[in-house]
This record gives structure tokens, sequence and C-alpha cells, in this order.
């Protein structure tokens, strides 16, 4: 009789060996392909992730500051008068411009004239390109950036009149019917008032406005943040020898007899001025900053910021001499020099018809395969309208 029981287990003890070791380095083989494989589509959608956040948020920083530049650079020269200049304290006081952080600019001493537009060619901070470092070397990737100011008139306050002035300049007094403490004739210490009788012009800085509901009166006093209100300048102010109380018809600071408004008129100036603040090298901004920000105390630091990590601001500008209109002028020396664009050609900033504007920027942050950054560029050009036309149907004064 044979005895099952031993090939009975033995079947069994074969049937439960479970896999060999082959099976189980195959399996382990084809397992690590697909982690593989998974783990390679995860770290290139985090990738494609990082790259999409990072070119999103460069480009939307590059349109924003390009798109305020193009609309504060359509309304230059408009309601300034013929020569799209306004006339300036002349000729031993300098007036302070606005500009990044850093040293004070001032306008050239003796000049008579604030152009519409105030060229500031290689006047901006030196800005790294490629690293988030400063850079104290011009070179291929430390660029020397630029900065532009220019005015328009606002078309809500213009041509206000006037009813009183004193002579001396500090105080005028406005059309009763002009609210300038709300709405959108509203006058606040720090703006710019054109003062205008024929063709004389001058440029001041509100330094109060009376708060009683029935006053309005703004003033002008001395020591301005500007340096605007020098009343007393041999022209380009109010009581000089050659001042706004010297031009025709003289006096001027009361309505003649029958009338109730002077000759000269009240206007809204803005100056807007764009440049690179790169106290952070890491992320240099764009600024945007109108008059001063203060009526007494001049401060770089008082612009807004409209773009993040932007590292380069070049401006150039194409003019109209009647003759050979020469674009892609800086106003540099290379541009009056022999064989330059303006050799032959009479270049002035009074000429200028349009802009040619180039803004760069960077990602916020490298990317984290390379250690580089993004980099993008917006060029350009906008028609100056406001410095192309002339108001040819001006009411008599």
């Amino acid at each position: 009789m044979k005895n099952t029981f031993r090939s009975i287990g033995r079947r069994r003890s074969r049937g439960s060996a479970g896999f060999s070791l082959i099976e189980v380095l195959v399996s382990v083989a084809i397992m690590t392909l697909i982690m593989a494989s998974t783990m390679s589509a995860l770290s290139q959608a985090m990738k494609a992730n990082e790259t999409a956040l990072l070119v999103t948020g460069m480009n939307n920083s590059l349109r924003t500051g390009m798109d305020l530049i193009i609309r504060d650079l359509l309304q230059v020269g408009s309601g300034l008068p013929v020569g799209h200049a306004v006339q300036i304290p002349c000729c031993t006081t300098q007036i302070n411009l606005p500009g990044p952080p850093g040293p004070i600019s001032k306008y050239a001493l003796g000049e008579p004239d604030l152009d519409a537009v105030k060229v500031g060619t290689r006047l901006g901070p030196l800005v790294n390109q490629i690293a988030g470092t400063a850079c104290t070397v011009e070179s291929a990737t430390c660029v020397k950036t630029d900065i532009i100011t220019t005015m328009a008139a606002d078309s809500t306050f213009t041509d206000v009149r006037l009813t009183s002035r004193l002579a001396n300049g500090t105080r005028i007094t406005v059309d009763p019917a002009v609210n300038i403490l709300g709405g959108a004739d509203r006058i606040l210490p720090g703006q710019l008032i054109m003062l205008e009788k024929g063709s004389y012009t001058v440029l001041l800085q509100v330094t109060q406005v009376d708060s009683s509901p029935s006053a309005h009166t703004i003033t002008f006093d001395a020591a301005d943040s500007l340096n605007l209100n020098v009343h007393n300048a041999a022209s380009g102010s109010v009581n000089g020898v050659a001042g706004l109380n010297a031009w025709a018809p003289a006096g001027d600071t009361a309505p003649e007899p029958g009338q109730t408004f002077l000759h000269t008129t009240a206007t809204r100036i803005r100056m807007i001025s764009y440049y690179i603040d790169a106290t952070d090298p890491a992320h240099p901004k764009l600024v945007r900053r109108i008059n001063n920000g203060d009526p007494l105390e001049f401060d770089n630091n008082s612009g807004s910021v409209v773009a993040f990590d932007v590292d380069n601001l070049k401006i150039s500008y194409d003019i109209a001499d009647g003759d050979t209109n020469p674009a892609g002028i800086t106003f540099s020396a290379a541009d009056f020099a022999a064989g330059g664009k303006c050799f032959t050609a009479t270049c002035s900033p009074a000429q200028i018809r349009k802009v040619n504007v180039l803004l760069s920027a960077r990602s916020r942050l490298p990317f984290s395969t390379t250690r580089k950054y993004f980099h993008n560029t917006l060029t350009t050009q906008v028609s100056l309208r406001g410095m192309s036309f002339v108001n040819e149907y001006a009411p008599p004064q």
C-alpha cells in the first residue's frame, strides 16, 4: 500500500512557493521604469509650470510699464504755449529735476525754458542685466539707463480765469465758479500751475491752498521743493525785471475797470518722469513720478513703482527740423560730433515729434534648472500728438 501523504504535501509545497528571483527582478525593473517615467513627467510639468509663472509675471510687468509710458507720451506738449516750453527762473538759479534715488539732478544754469520733453540720456543708474547684483562699470551686461521727463497741460484745469493776484507772485485768486477744493478742479500742494499772459508763461509750484469753502486762493511760497517759486528772478518769474508783471499789459493784478477777470490765466501742468530705481539690484523697478510729490521737500524716493524687475530703459527721439528730419537722436555728444546726425542739422528738444522706447525686463527669480533669468524686451514708437498740432484758433486775450 502506497503512502500518498508525502506526495500531497510535496505538491502543496510547490504550489505555495511564490515568485522566483527572476520574476521579482523583472517586476522591480518594470516598476522602476514606470516610476522613472512618472517622476520625469512630473519634473517636466513642474519646470513648465515654473517657466509659465516666471515668464507670465515678467511679461505682465513689462506690458504694464510700457502701456503707462505710451499713455503719458501721447499727451506730451498738449496745452502748452507755442514752442512747447514753459519759462522757468533764470539765470542765477537752477530748478530741481525728479530722478532716481541719489544726487539731485538740476536743470542747466542759465536755461530760460523747460521743454515739453526733458531728455535724460544715460542719466539713469547702472543695472546688471545678468546677475541680481550691483555693478559699477558699464559693460555689455551692465547698462547705463535713461530718464525722460515730460510736461502736458491738465485738460480739466486749463485757462482758468483769475480775479486777482499779488504782484510779488506768491498768491492768485481764481474764478469763484471753479471749485479748487474738490472734483476735477481740485488743487493740491505740490501741483504745478502755469500762469500765462499773452505769450509769456511762468511755472510755479503750489505750496498752500485755502481750505475755507468760499476761498479760491492758491499760494506759491518761496523755497518750494522744485525751486520754481523764485519770484524775483530776472525772467521766468512773476516780479523779475523781465517777469510777468513787466509783460504787457503791465500790472494786471486786478481787473481793469468794467472787467471781472485779469488778462493772466492759470493752467495746471503735469510733469511726469520715468526712470529705473536700482536701489535693490536684485529687483530694479520702473518708477513713474508726477511732479516731485512734496511741495516743500525734494525727495527722489517719492515716485510710484509701476513695473518690477525692469532692467533697461533706453529712449531715442525723432525730430522735425524741416530738412533732413533725423531719427534716433539721443542728444549725446556723438550726435553733435563730426559725422553725427546733428552735426549739420539743428537738433533741439523743441523739435521732438516721436519718441522711441526700449523697455527690458527679467523674471523675478532665476530659473531653478539653469539658475539664469528669463529676459524679454518691448520696443515702440510714440508720436507726440501734442507736439504735432498747433491751435490756430485760440481766443484773443
